[in-house]
């Protein structure tokens, strides 16, 4: 029998458990702005940020490295126009669950990471347990998703749709600017 140590959550493989181990970063104005200038263009190098905030390209790109370490970057993506590739109908979905028993939880849970089509799926407070965000070609489509995928979800009790007649704000962008406001006492 092999007796292996307890791995301290911080430092596990799973990078979610491990961020949440970690608790907040604790960033200050430079790292703030970096973060700025990535959310707007991922693709800047290191000497492109380096150069806008006024420092040479290897401290920049220590502190980038420091960032993707700690899970404040999680990934660099392109942001895709959904509707530019066809992609046109969006729906708010909210869905109750049966009851809260983990297994139920769980198997939700694990049929939502499956469909692609759910782009985001949030735990909800209140009557609604999760609100799922899809996007399909059109409304059809999104039928025959609600029918033969979302309806057949593990402990699924109810859904409700909303369709998104116009998306007035959609972005990715975090509003840094509030960590640099000192908190109110």
């Amino acid at each position: 029998m092999v007796l292996s140590k307890p791995v301290d959550p911080a430092f596990s493989e799973d990078p979610e458990l491990a961020r949440r181990a970690r608790g907040v970063a604790r960033l200050d104005h430079v790292d703030v702005e970096i973060l700025r200038m990535m959310q707007e263009d991922a693709t800047a190098s290191s000497t492109d940020i380096a150069g806008r905030i006024g420092m040479s390209q290897s401290p920049a790109w220590r502190r980038i490295a420091a960032l993707e370490r700690s899970g404040v970057i999680r990934k660099r993506v392109a942001v895709i126009d959904r509707s530019a590739v066809g992609l046109r109908f969006m729906a708010f979905v909210f869905v109750r669950l049966k009851d809260q028993a983990q297994a139920t939880v769980d198997g939700f849970q694990q049929d939502a990471r499956a469909v692609p089509e759910i782009v985001q799926c949030h735990v909800l407070m209140g009557d609604i347990d999760y609100v799922l965000v899809v996007v399909t070609r059109d409304i059809d489509a999104f039928r025959v998703l609600v029918r033969e995928k979302l309806s057949r979800f593990s402990g699924v009790s109810g859904l409700d749709s909303r369709a998104v007649l116009e998306e007035v704000k959609n972005t990715t962008e975090l509003p840094l600017e509030l960590l640099l406001e000192a908190p109110a006492a």
